[in-house]
């Protein structure tokens, strides 16, 4: 909440967290945005303010990862609920979102994407949403296509030793034609292929034989998602009564069935779960692999660039780099994106008190990107209470730092200036 300075002592509307913060990640991320930089030892604010170190916070801790991050109503319920509280407060607000899923189809149209844009149309003065573009630029979980007409393409996904919670594989094509229609075979490694689905499809598969003998996996097709207008196929593999996912190369073979009209070869789009042990081996996409909701069309999204090279050390590179990690645009559906950059590797932050541990530590990540833009968006509306989100996101880009050669898909419109952005507002 970007508010004026209050007296010393808590205000009336505000009440003691009593969660713990078991993954440390939440804690870190608000002490970017608005850290005090005290210790319990240190009355004296230490060397890691945060960017907006009077604002109020509000935190709703989100629990579960269970589902599609970009349906799931929790969130969506969430980012509604700061927002009327702060209005109930009379107060402005900027909302972080340091968290994402990289499934697809990204074109600003799941549930909670419609909210964030919803929410602030552009046009609400007050109210800004800050995500963070996802670290997936080297994860190699995206992959893009096309299937011959009448023909057939292999999609391969490279399951490691790790793969013990299930594995989500989603592909989405027809947003070229809508008539096109897709059939798909799994083949586990060192197997035989299963039977064809159909578009409209389902199946649920046991193994019994080879190395993925008792493991399980699902099948489902959609002709026409109300949502997306699209068609799709998701493709869950799960352990089973194994302990993990088959070892080795998956292969999902994508056919055609010449509908559409045309001889011209069908796209397709694919996206993986991430972090579950697995990678596309072949088809894999460098661009277009932000994150969900960073994809939303009215959102500030924030891409992660180098200032510190070490978490021990405290130089940065000879010259502006963007992060390895940090995931690039533009949206699938081909809008420009990121909006902007900020420092990400390595950030100093609070993290929870525990016996003997370091009040502060460093991280690195979008995560830790976005808090920083998060922060001086607090201090512009403090500056000027009136603007909306289309002129701070202008701001911000204008204001950027302007690395040579930058390259709009990694960098959006620069490095962030944040004393330049309050400045153009004061």
């Amino acid at each position: 909440l970007a508010t004026p300075a209050v007296p010393k002592g808590k205000p009336a509307h505000l009440t003691v967290v009593r969660q713990q913060d078991a993954t440390t990640h939440g804690t870190h991320v608000a002490g970017i945005a608005a850290g005090n930089g005290r210790t319990p030892a240190a009355p004296q604010p230490t060397a890691y303010v945060g960017m907006a170190p009077e604002a109020d916070l509000i935190i709703v801790k989100y629990a579960t990862r269970r589902g599609s991050l970009g349906n799931n109503p929790k969130v969506a319920d969430a980012i509604r609920y700061i927002a009327s509280r702060a209005a109930q407060l009379s107060k402005n607000c900027v909302l972080n979102i340091s968290l994402g899923y990289g499934m697809l189809p990204g074109d600003g149209k799941t549930r909670l994407e419609r909210t964030i844009d919803k929410l602030i149309a552009g046009v609400a003065p007050g109210t800004a949403i800050v995500a963070s573009a996802g670290n997936n630029a080297k994860a190699a979980i995206r992959a893009r296509g096309t299937v011959p007409f009448r023909g057939r393409t292999e999609l391969k996904i490279e399951v490691g030793n790790a793969a013990k919670r299930e594995i989500e594989i989603g592909i989405w094509y027809g947003r070229l034609s809508a008539p096109h229609r897709f059939g798909l075979t799994l083949t586990p490694p060192s197997d035989t292929p299963s039977d064809e689905i159909g578009p409209e499809g389902g199946a649920i598969l046991d193994f019994t034989t080879g190395p993925a003998s008792g493991n399980t996996a699902s099948i489902l097709g959609e002709v026409n998602n109300p949502d997306h207008a699209q068609h799709s196929f998701l493709v869950s593999l799960e352990p089973g009564s194994a302990a993990q996912i088959a070892k080795g190369v998956w292969t999902i073979t994508l056919f055609d069935r010449g509908a559409g009209g045309g001889t011209s070869a069908r796209p397709f789009d694919a996206d993986l779960s991430k972090k579950h042990g697995a990678r596309f081996a072949n088809n894999v996409l460098t661009e277009s692999i932000m994150d969900i909701p960073a994809t939303a069309e009215k959102v500030i999204s924030v891409a992660s660039h180098v200032t510190r090279v070490s978490p021990t050390g405290s130089t940065g590179p000879a010259t502006p780099t963007i992060a390895e990690s940090s995931s690039r645009g533009p949206t699938p559906d081909g809008r420009k994106a990121p909006t902007i950059s900020a420092p990400g590797e390595y950030i100093f932050s609070a993290r929870p008190l525990a016996p003997k541990q370091k009040p502060y530590v460093a991280n690195a990540g979008t995560s830790m990107a976005a808090p920083h833009v998060t922060g001086a968006i607090a201090l512009m509306l403090e500056a000027k209470p009136t603007l909306v989100n289309s002129d701070i996101a202008k701001i911000l880009k204008d204001t950027a730092e302007k690395p040579t050669g930058m390259d709009e898909k990694m960098w959006g419109g620069g490095m962030l200036n944040a004393l330049k952005a309050v400045k153009m507002v004061e």
